[in-house]
């Protein structure tokens, strides 16, 4: 018995084989993770992309009707006309 523990323990010649393909697939799931994980945080920067052009467009927008009423003096005293909730 002990002759055979002795041969288990001395043929150790696939082990760096076995633990060099361990090491492969754990670094190819770390790759896949992060590629995920970056294309994840494209999709999320796009739509803050888009919030903030929303948000200029509509600032634009209010800031070309202020703009509207302020120099058309018709639109101003039907504005007057409605009370003090406009």
């Amino acid at each position: 018995m002990g002759r055979s523990w002795q041969l288990t323990l001395g043929n150790e010649r696939g082990s760096a084989l076995l633990i060099g393909l361990c090491l492969i697939a754990i670094m190819t799931l770390l790759g896949a993770a992060l590629f995920e994980m970056s294309t994840i945080e494209v999709v999320l920067a796009q739509g803050d992309v888009f919030d903030t052009q929303a948000f200029y467009c509509a600032e634009a927008a209010l800031a070309r009707a202020y703009e509207d009423v302020k120099s058309n003096p018709a639109m101003r005293g039907e504005l007057a006309a409605l009370g003090p909730s406009a």
